[in-house]
């Protein structure tokens, strides 16, 4: 009786070694895949600030943020990010096996700018060095991108301005600007008071001394010519008295004898 219930228990003990055996080795292959696996795969874990934004990674949305998101291939990888009243982000981020690839996004809100000028209707011009926007005062939007910008602003008959102004993610900003009038010339103030024309004074230029000498020259025949013309005229007149003074002495003669 004893020798059976050793055989029988020889018989059981021997049954759960190879049984143990087997399971080591089926389980022996499949760690070794899920090491192999490790070795490729990696996890990727997103934050936002804001939170609760929608992530979309490589066209599949996987919910809203704070995520971490496992079994990565290890690669470069499309993030996408959308939350109302914010600006959409995209990033591309790499993944690397066999850790988690933590990143962190923070999304911007639209800014709203007004810009208030005296007089009305300058023209305004806001860049970022990109695009430029233009306009007309008193001017507002509601949804320019953070950044610095250059502001310009000009109005005929006004003095230019230019301004560096920074938007922060939603702020709001007011600006106002005194537009200052040109210096204008004595004649042009009037003839904007009077609204008439007003003729430039024609100056005469003063003469150089090289200039009297040779206007001398030219006008010395002229004075040469009017003074022959004088002289014969004065000898015709003395000759003709003469010539009336014979003829009365002719006369008085005659009737006297």
């Amino acid at each position: 009786m004893a020798f059976r219930f050793a055989a029988l228990l020889f018989a059981i003990t021997m049954s759960v070694s190879y049984a143990q055996q087997e399971q080591r080795q089926v389980e022996a292959p499949e760690a070794e895949e899920m090491a192999e696996e490790a070795a490729t795969i990696g996890d990727l874990q997103i934050v936002t600030d804001p939170d609760s934004a929608v992530l979309i990674v490589g066209g599949v949305n996987y919910g809203k943020t704070p995520l971490r998101i496992e079994g990565f291939e290890e690669g470069m990888y499309e993030v996408v990010l959308k939350k109302r009243g914010h600006y959409l982000k995209k990033a591309r981020v790499p993944v690397k096996a066999g850790r988690v690839n933590e990143y962190e996004f923070k999304l911007l809100k639209p800014a709203r700018l007004v810009v208030v000028t005296q007089p009305e209707n300058a023209s305004i011009v806001l860049s970022d060095g990109g695009k430029a926007k233009k306009a007309a005062s008193p001017y507002t939007t509601e949804s320019l991108k953070p950044g610095t910008y250059s502001l310009i602003i000009e109005k005929e008959g006004y003095e230019f301005i230019e301004r560096s102004i920074r938007m922060q993610s939603g702020g709001k900003d007011s600006l106002y600007f005194a537009l200052t009038r040109v210096a204008q010339k004595p004649q042009e103030a009037a003839q904007q008071q009077t609204g008439e024309k007003i003729k430039p004074v024609k100056k005469t230029p003063a003469k150089t001394p090289s200039q009297k000498p040779q206007e001398e020259k030219a006008a010395a025949p002229e004075k040469k010519e009017k003074s022959k013309k004088d002289m014969s005229v004065g000898r015709i007149v003395v000759l003709g008295i003469f010539a009336l003074f014979g003829v009365g002495i002719l006369i008085a003669e005659l009737t006297g004898s």
